[in-house]
């Protein structure tokens, strides 16, 4: 095989150089270069843009998520305090309640001992007035006894008169 050699030709460069710059110089030509470099620059821009605009997107769902969960950390505390608060009240309820109960029991045994003293205040006059009635019709009965006789011992009988004592009748 027989490979070719360029050949350089010092008087053909000039000839090219001249056909490019006469070809591709001319002002539609430099207008469409410079039309193409700025559209591959505005192009380069948009994507710039694109980019920050999808990052801003995305910054901005970061960002309402944060302020979604943190409302939810602010609901989550606010339930805590509430419920806290709901807890404490409950509990003061219970402690009232246990109180009255404590109270309710305290005045019952207070009545149960007053409503005792009471009664035995009465029952203990009552003793008093049957011992007195009880006395009185012992002592009539002995009275009677004394002075009707009881058929025993010589029947003796006394008269508030008198001595009484050794008189028979």
């Amino acid at each position: 095989m027989a490979y070719a050699t360029p050949l350089f030709v010092p008087s053909a460069t000039p000839f090219f150089r001249s056909f490019a710059t006469r070809t591709f110089a001319t002002p539609k030509n430099l207008s469409l270069i410079l039309e193409a470099l700025v559209d591959k620059e505005v192009a380069k821009l948009v994507e710039e843009v694109n980019e920050e605009l999808v990052m801003d997107v995305v910054v901005e769902g970061v960002v309402d998520k944060l302020v979604e969960v943190n409302k939810e950390l602010v609901m989550d505390v606010v339930v805590e305090e509430v419920n806290r608060e709901l807890l404490k009240e409950f509990n003061e309820g219970l402690v009232k309640v246990y109180l009255c109960k404590v109270k309710k029991i305290m005045l019952e045994v207070v009545i149960d001992v007053v409503v005792d003293e009471v009664v035995e205040k009465e029952v203990t006059k009552l003793v008093e007035e049957v011992n007195k009635v009880l006395f009185k019709e012992g002592n009539e009965g002995l009275v009677l006894v004394c002075r009707c006789g009881d058929g025993r011992r010589g029947d003796h009988k006394v008269d508030g008169g008198g001595s009484g004592a050794g008189q028979e009748g």
